[in-house]
């Protein structure tokens, strides 16, 4: 009898722990489909990377909370797949997945009506995925309604909101260009349009953006200086980020021409930050000092990081005696912002190259201190005390 309410009891644990979490098939991708068909459901496919923070981060926080796995257990056959597994490399180079985590939600004939990729939160994911259960949400519902009437700026819109977070969304821009080439140069200046190129125009020397940059007073009053802002201001950080990541010298002046030319402070100091990088990246140390020269006090003098980044390069690689001045000044400045070691220990080895060991030993013993109170390293600044004679 004891032994009977035992097995009782662990049945009813085990059952009430099946029904806190999403209930994933154990079969293959295959049989999961057809248990999908057999049940006229979709089939929900979570996709995953053991290595990926997003991914755990929705496995474990977000997917086990009670909103998320009954709302999923209620309307899908879900299956989840690793995509470090072999099935799961394999699906991922058929499906062009970009990017994990990954939710797709398939029908019988393995199309996906709605999919969509990244973190985030209980409420977000199923406002996503209740679009699966509403056909008029569907993506290839939405397609086939633009691709009937490109010039319908609602149906555009409408398509592109379905695919900024999906796989699909390399899309977009070419979606969106295809109803805005419909547009006349006065129907541009809607507030729908700009919805459209808000979300699907990112290319700098576009048509579409030379619009945007030229009636720019006009866009700010139909949206807002800040909406307008938010957009050029990603549209520049992708396009010059993406010439910084692959040394287009090319590409990076002449969407540094255009951003410069668009005429806003914010914009300016997006140039300045991303020329740092590049001419850092490309060792053009005469560019380098020229732009940091003219700019870092309108956009860098409060960037302690940046000071002190600036200083160390200056102190490397533009070793000159006017150079070293002007970097223990930068140096100088981000000390003034926050008592650092570093910054401290910069000024002392800059001091030092300039044969100045009074103040060299100043800021040593000041970056001595600082490591003592924090509780840092001393072993680079007793090398220091060394060299400079210090006990």
């Amino acid at each position: 009898m004891k032994q009977l309410l035992v097995l009782i009891a662990l049945m009813f644990t085990a059952n009430l722990m099946a029904q806190e979490a999403i209930n994933f098939s154990d079969s293959t991708y295959e049989e999961a489909l057809q248990h999908a068909k057999k049940d006229n459901k979709l089939l929900f496919i979570f996709l995953y990377d053991l290595e990926c923070s997003h991914c755990e981060n929705m496995r474990k926080n977000v997917l086990t909370q009670a909103p998320v796995y009954e709302f999923l257990n209620k309307n899908f056959i879900n299956f989840k797949l690793d995509s470090k597994s072999q099935s799961g490399i394999q699906f991922v180079q058929q499906n062009k997945i970009p990017s994990f985590p990954a939710f797709l939600f398939r029908d019988s004939t393995e199309v996906d009506v709605v999919n969509f990729t990244g973190e985030m939160s209980a409420n977000e994911f199923i406002e996503e995925a209740s679009n699966a259960l509403n056909p008029m949400k569907y993506q290839t519902n939405l397609a086939a309604a633009f691709d009937k009437d490109t010039t319908n700026g609602i149906s555009c819109l409408a398509y592109l909101n379905s695919l900024k977070r999906s796989i699909q969304k390399d899309k977009m821009e070419g979606i969106a260009k295809r109803y805005l080439s419909t547009q006349t140069e006065s129907q541009l200046l809607s507030v729908l349009n700009w919805k459209v190129m808000a979300l699907g125009i990112n290319d700098l020397q576009s048509r579409e953006f030379e619009f945007i940059r030229m009636h720019k007073n006009e866009f700010i009053q139909l949206t807002s200086q800040k909406r307008y802002e938010i957009k050029v201001n990603s549209m520049v950080k992708k396009e010059l980020q993406a010439a910084v990541d692959f040394n287009l010298l090319a590409a990076y002046q002449t969407n540094r021409k255009i951003a410069e030319s668009i005429a806003l402070r914010s914009v300016d100091s997006i140039v300045f930050l991303y020329d740092v990088q590049f001419y850092e990246k490309t060792k053009d140390w005469k560019t380098y000092e020229k732009v940091v020269e003219k700019n870092i006090k309108n956009f860098g003098w409060n960037n302690k990081k940046m000071l002190n980044d600036i200083a160390s390069n200056y102190y490397r690689s533009l070793p000159t005696k006017d150079n070293l001045l002007f970097a223990i000044a930068l140096a100088k400045r981000s000390n003034e912002i926050d008592n650092m070691y570093n910054s401290n220990y910069l000024i002392a080895k800059l001091y030092n190259k300039l044969k100045d060991v009074k103040n060299a030993k100043i800021y040593a013993k000041r970056a001595f201190d600082v490591a003592t109170t924090k509780n840092i390293d001393k072993a680079e600044i007793l090398k220091l005390y060394k060299e400079l004679g210090m006990h």
